[in-house]
């Protein structure tokens, strides 16, 4: 198992190296600017794994917050119950074809951007499956 997480960290780490690259550019950087600041990778992997619970309105698997860091990529599972607060302040169930990795803004590329790349506020709500998820910042 160990080797497993490694191999995923490592290739977590590649793609958060290209997309701090294209946020870099996107906010008129040169590429490499953030990735810079990374040199040291300071990265934490999370396993999470939630028990299938009873259908209740949107009981809350983890409580509706905003990632400190600078980007968040998050391999969910099908089974579904995260969710994104839009803009007027409701629910919205992400959609993503099988095997997304998704890529949640943190607060300090929000800061780091002036806001130019904006974080939303996200939870995981209780399903009625049983749900698996891993988590790298």
């Amino acid at each position: 198992m160990t080797s497993i997480v490694s191999e995923y960290w490592a290739a977590c780490d590649s793609v958060a190296a290209a997309l701090l690259d294209i946020c870099a550019s996107a906010i008129g950087l040169e590429p490499e600017t953030l990735r810079a600041w990374h040199e040291a990778p300071l990265t934490n992997m999370t396993l999470l794994h939630y028990p299938a619970q009873p259908p209740t309105k949107h009981a809350v698997g983890i409580h509706p917050h905003k990632d400190t860091n600078v980007i968040t990529l998050l391999h969910p599972d099908p089974v579904g119950g995260l969710e994104v607060r839009g803009r007027d302040g409701s629910w919205i169930e992400p959609t993503y074809p099988p095997d997304a990795l998704l890529v949640n803004i943190g607060e300090m590329l929000e800061l780091w951007s002036a806001g130019c790349h904006q974080l939303r506020r996200w939870a995981s709500f209780a399903v009625s499956e049983t749900l698996t998820s891993s988590e790298w910042t």
